[in-house]
């Protein structure tokens, strides 16, 4: 059985470990799109003896010019790894997509609970003040809570002070 190298751990990956071929799909598409001359394939044959193989197959066809059969097999060889790419590049970034949406839902609760507790205390100071309101003396108006100007005209009113001052 051979031995390859986890992709997102250290530790050895082999194929009786992978949950899918999916998977196993998707991890050779990313050890491809990183070096494809040098991965080797599933059968052992690296990424040029692959396009060999398949000009070969072509072979036993006629082919009109043959420059034009290995520019076609290197383009769709091109074409293949591209797709593999892009669909490595949508996973990533639904995979991203995803972290980000679960780390904004926990952020979202943490701050929800905060603005319950500050609801809680804003109710309880609340409740502590109306219940000091009356037994407190500096709140009661006095004659001396009314100021005047020093500039007393005929159209000043008295300024009344504010009833939580101390």
């Amino acid at each position: 059985m051979p031995v390859l190298r986890s992709l997102d751990s250290a530790a050895p990956y082999t194929r009786e470990r992978e949950p899918n071929r999916a998977s196993f799909s998707r991890r050779r598409t990313l050890e491809l799109c990183r070096c494809p001359s040098a991965v080797k394939g599933r059968y052992g044959a690296t990424l040029e003896r692959r396009v060999l193989t398949e000009l070969r197959l072509l072979e036993g066809k006629e082919r009109k010019d043959s420059s034009d059969d290995v520019k076609k097999v290197m383009r769709r060889e091109k074409n293949r790894i591209a797709a593999q790419k892009s669909r490595l590049r949508q996973t990533q970034k639904a995979d991203s997509l995803h972290l980000e949406s679960e780390s904004l839902e926990k952020e979202n609760a943490a701050l929800r609970k905060e603005v319950k507790q500050l609801d809680e205390e804003a109710k309880y100071l609340s409740s502590v003040l109306s219940s000091h309101e009356p037994l407190c003396s500096a709140l009661l108006p006095q004659s001396s809570d009314i100021l005047y100007s020093p500039h007393q005209g005929a159209f000043h009113q008295p300024h009344v002070a504010s009833r939580y001052q101390h």
